[in-house]
């Protein structure tokens, strides 16, 4: 039987709160899935700019940065969401 991941799962497994058996879940069903690997990417990016414009909680912030921003990829994406932030509000303002 096919678990389903619900948005809450999936933002704990890329903040590194599941456990292990549950990241290992969680990562096969996506590896399977393009749909939930589609949804995991969009949940990362959205956590990029939650971290970006500060909405994230001291602790989540934490465990973004010890589990997103410790790979090049992660610290890739940051900047991409950073430049866009940017580029959105300098739009606004213009």
């Amino acid at each position: 039987m096919r678990r389903e991941f619900q948005d809450h799962h999936i933002r704990r497994y890329l903040l590194g709160e599941l456990s292990v058996a549950e990241e290992r879940e969680i990562e096969t069903a996506f590896f399977r899935d393009s749909r939930l690997l589609a949804r995991v990417e969009l949940a990362r990016d959205d956590l990029a700019d939650d971290y970006s414009a500060e909405r994230l909680s001291t602790v989540d912030r934490g465990k973004f940065e010890r589990r997103l921003l410790a790979s090049d990829e992660g610290r890739e994406q940051l900047a991409i969401t950073h430049a866009l932030r940017g580029a959105a509000a300098q739009k606004k303002n213009a």
